[in-house]
């Protein structure tokens, strides 16, 4: 989960509620990326998510190879954040067929890259 960025005053709030969610779905684990994103981090870990299932990057790179190391056929990733944290490059890292990015990813042309 990266940063939402487009959510004004309700910036930390969204961020902690978000947060809280994510504990109480028991997720396996969750990834963040973004300075606003680790108040989602926190938020989860205060409300029940254990320590080693948090984990914070800083870069898109950083995620896609921790995930190709860590998820299976059949697994479900939810790869979310505001259209600035340009997290179409997580997805890229961990689709199947990496080739088709251009046809079925957003802002893979010019000057996306």
């Amino acid at each position: 989960l990266g940063d939402m960025l487009e959510i004004g005053s309700y910036t930390n709030e969204g961020h902690r509620l978000v947060g809280e969610k994510i504990a109480k779905i028991k997720a396996d684990f969750l990834i963040t990326i973004g300075d606003k994103s680790l108040m989602i981090a926190e938020s989860a870990l205060k409300n029940g998510l254990d320590n080693d299932k948090s984990f914070h990057f800083n870069s898109t790179d950083e995620i896609g190879e921790f995930l190709i190391s860590r998820i299976n056929s059949g697994d479900i990733v939810l790869v979310k954040g505001s259209q600035g944290m340009r997290l179409e490059k997580v997805v890229k890292e961990i689709m199947a067929e990496k080739d088709r990015a251009s046809e079925l990813l957003v802002r893979q042309g010019g000057g996306w890259k």
